[in-house]
């Protein structure tokens, strides 16, 4: 008896004790600081209430790629967070966009609009072919009177044109609309992909001291599938004048939602990178053994790469003529970017609300336009390449605290072609290639005069000399830098020596030549170098 009152008082217990709630509610994402790599996402819940007791709060609308050590929770109101938990629901109750109600209604009324056309295609032909396969007329011996058989050829001259002209009338409507239909069923496809995706939710354990109305959440959380990339275009309009450097973002995300009128930054932080110290562990040292190396395959392209980017500078008047107002230009991001310097990173916030679709597609946004102070000059290496190419040679370039990334060149607003801005080098000058001049003529070429060959005892003597043409075809002045060179010995039996250099810096070590002078419109200029290399006869030695 006493088992079995225990038993019911235990019964009576659990059928008393309330049922723990569940409150399902929706996030938005309020920010988005994006890394190198992965991102840090901010959300808020809209107010909602809380009974007195436990209760799980399930918070939708957070992306599937969370790290789930990485979630952070805070609140408004009178309640305790006890626990969070990650999910991803792969039933997600979703409905279905206005954007896609919007198409498939479309479809739908284009799809029959060509259905009433097919059929009316088709009852012609039907028609057609009715009439070719019973043109006989009259009987096997019944003959046809010429009255009749003139009324049945107009008949069917009739007809037959008649049927043509509405088929001829019907084809290209009907092509129109299957156009129409195939690249709304392919702008359907790609937005349906979304709703098969899983959603992911954070389900959030709370106890509620006493009833709360108008209860918040705030949740962070680092994510995967995120990431930026810079790009830079240079803009170069006047060599006289400052040049342009736009920074460029190419942000990728494919969180499974979609980032909408979010504020957004930019880090140049990597959270994926270890940031640890590292620890030195003792060299032990041991016999090496040397094996023979794999000769590279690679051969440099010289001057046969023609597909180098090309520049024709020529002066630019200027944009604002006398009477004439311009309009306003339209603004951009980067007019709304705040760069933050923090201790080892660079923070870009932008300033205006952006959308960012989870398409796993870049989308590419204005970050930062400076001016940066370049001097110009050009460049050739004739033995490599007969074209001459302008640089920008940028001083105390660390100030503008610019990234390793591509760099695309825009002259005179056109574009010219594509380099790189590498900013692990350690000089205080950075260059930047803006492209080939082909209004800089460059020609080098073997001078047989100065070609010789001797024998000297044991040995052999033979001497090189080169003579590279320039000419400044454009209508200003320039800046030129040549670089060539001789060869190199690197044993004791072969002796290199040079002979005649024009004047040219010449580096012993290792064997360039550089010549550097202005040159005036239309200026020719010859350079000659010859050196001589001696070695033994019974070798045989590639010059």
């Amino acid at each position: 008896m006493t088992k079995f009152i225990t038993i019911l008082t235990t019964c009576l217990f659990f059928i008393q004790m309330p049922a723990q709630q569940e409150i399902r509610t929706k996030s938005k994402i309020q920010k988005a600081e994006v890394y190198l790599a992965q991102a840090l996402l901010s959300h808020q819940t809209p107010a909602f209430n809380l009974n007195k007791g436990h209760q799980t709060v399930i918070v939708e609308n957070i992306a599937t790629s969370v790290i789930p050590n990485t979630i952070q929770i805070s609140g408004k109101g009178n309640f305790v967070i006890l626990s969070s938990q990650f999910q991803l629901n792969y039933i997600p109750s979703k409905s279905v966009s206005k954007k896609i109600q919007q198409l498939e209604d479309t479809l739908e009324y284009l799809q029959s609009k060509k259905n009433n056309l097919d059929i009316q295609l088709k009852t012609f032909e039907d028609e057609e072919n009715l009439l070719i396969v019973n043109k006989s007329i009259g009987g096997q011996n019944t003959g046809v009177s010429v009255t009749e058989l003139e009324k049945m050829a107009n008949f069917y001259r009739t007809r037959l044109n008649d049927i043509r002209s509405k088929k001829s009338e019907l084809t290209p409507k009907i092509k129109k609309l299957k156009e129409q239909i195939d690249n709304i069923q392919n702008q359907l496809n790609e937005l349906n992909t979304q709703k098969n995706k899983p959603a992911g939710e954070i389900h959030i354990e709370i106890y509620a001291n006493d009833n709360v109305n108008n209860a918040q959440l705030s949740i962070e959380y680092i994510c995967t599938n995120t990431y930026w990339y810079p790009e830079y275009e240079i803009r170069v309009n006047d060599l006289k004048q400052p040049a342009q450097l736009l920074l460029k973002a190419q942000i990728v995300q494919n969180t499974g939602i979609d980032w909408e009128n979010i504020q957004l930054s930019l880090s140049t932080s990597s959270p994926v990178m270890s940031h640890s110290k590292p620890e030195l562990t003792p060299w032990w040292l041991s016999y090496s053994y040397n094996y023979p190396k794999k000769v590279s395959r690679y051969k440099y392209k010289g001057k046969e790469e023609m597909n180098a980017p090309s520049v024709a500078y020529s002066e630019v008047p200027a944009a604002d003529k006398e009477g004439v107002k311009l309009a306003k230009s339209a603004e951009n991001t980067a007019d709304y970017t705040q760069s933050v310097e923090k201790a080892t990173t660079q923070q870009f916030q932008i300033q205006i609300p952006v959308n960012i679709p989870s398409n796993n597609k870049p989308t590419r946004i204005d970050v930062q336009t400076q001016n940066i102070d370049a001097h110009y000059t050009y460049y050739t290496a004739p033995k490599l390449s007969e074209y001459a190419y302008l640089l920008a040679e940028i001083s105390d370039w660390e100030k503008y605290n610019l990234m390793s990334a591509p760099l695309y060149i825009f002259i005179e607003n056109s574009y010219i072609g594509e380099s790189e801005i590498n900013a692990d080098i350690t000089k205080d000058t950075l260059q930047l290639s803006l492209g080939i001049d082909k209004n800089i003529s460059v020609k080098r070429q073997l001078v047989k005069k100065l070609n010789e060959k001797k024998i000297i005892g044991n040995n052999r003597k033979e001497t090189r000399g080169y003579e590279i043409t320039i000419k400044n075809k454009k209508k200003n002045t320039i800046e030129i830098v040549i670089e060539d060179q001789i060869p190199l010995s690197t044993l004791q039996e072969i002796e290199v020596e040079m002979l005649e250099n024009s004047n040219a810096i010449y580096d012993k070590n290792t064997g360039k030549l550089t010549w550097k002078f202005n040159m005036n419109p239309d200026e020719e200029r010859k350079i000659i170098f010859k050196y001589s290399v001696k070695y033994p006869k019974d070798k045989n030695i590639n010059l």
